[in-house]
């Protein structure tokens, strides 16, 4: 469960360094930066949504094998 919430951390944290570029690229008039930022940005929120969309069902996964005694928890 702390790797899946600091993933979905971390991904928030390239979220923001992403617009910090992009908005330091345009400022500079590095406008193909900008976009290659922009591209790459799309695909940080998308990963960003991915794990929310699955980190209850993890959690889940994760207490039910913490109450099996066949099953490991961190697998």
């Amino acid at each position: 469960m702390k790797g899946s919430i600091a993933c979905y951390a971390f991904e928030h944290f390239e979220i923001a360094n992403y617009k910090a570029l992009i908005q330091t690229a345009e400022s500079a008039g590095h406008t193909g930066v900008a976009q290659v930022c922009k591209e790459i940005l799309q695909e940080e929120i998308a990963m960003a949504d991915w794990l929310a969309d699955h980190l209850e069902s993890t959690a889940t996964q994760f207490l039910h094998r913490a109450d099996d005694d066949d099953q490991r928890a961190k697998r």
